[in-house]
């Protein structure tokens, strides 16, 4: 990190995502190129168009894994946290809670580590995908994903699987739910769970 203090380089992020504010707090001469999806980062870092990407740790690691013309620079540049939102009516709100309180349990168990050890390390035996026979005993959550981001969430077998996936199979286990999930772009979720 430190040979690229100073320089003029061209960061990609994804559009959406918190990390220009990393790019630019660690490298203040940056120019920020925003992109969609992760495999546009990569094929505008395999042609030029920037000198590096900006991600959060688990995903450098899984862009590396599958793209063996990259690495990554394991010094962090900033700390951020993942949350799931819900949207601000009283049912969301009740699902706020729900979910709080699983997080608790997986947490307090450690079970939460183990869950992001085996979605970052592909520790397939420790990983929930199957969400399509999960009982409706209390309705239907419906999941905005971009399955551009792994680990969080991709595509595998033709399925979508990931990290915030299975948690929230977990979830609907725990409470009682079915399961739809939409793949859309990563910007476009918050709007889809306002309309």
């Amino acid at each position: 990190i430190s040979q690229l203090q100073g320089k003029d380089i061209r960061i990609g992020v994804q559009t959406g995502t918190i990390d220009d504010e990393f790019a630019l707090a660690a490298f203040p001469n940056c120019k920020v190129e925003y992109m969609g999806s992760a495999g546009d980062l990569i094929t505008a870092l395999n042609v030029g168009r920037v000198d590096c990407l900006v991600f959060d740790r688990g995903g450098a690691l899984n862009l590396e894994s599958y793209h063996e013309e990259v690495s990554h620079i394991p010094d962090a540049i900033g700390q951020s946290k993942f949350g799931i939102a819900f949207d601000k009516s009283d049912e969301g709100y009740d699902l706020m809670v729900q979910m709080n309180q699983l997080l608790r349990e997986l947490k307090a168990s450690g079970d939460l580590d183990i869950i992001k050890d085996a979605w970052i390390n592909d520790n397939t035996a420790n990983q929930r995908t199957k969400y399509k026979q999960l009982p409706d005993t209390n309705g239907t959550i419906n999941l905005a994903v971009d399955s551009s981001i792994a680990p969080y969430c991709f595509v595998r077998d033709n399925e979508l699987v990931g990290l915030d996936i299975d948690i929230v199979i977990r979830f609907c286990e725990k409470f009682g739910y079915a399961l739809n999930i939409h793949d859309m772009a990563f910007d476009a979720i918050l709007p889809s769970l306002k309309s």
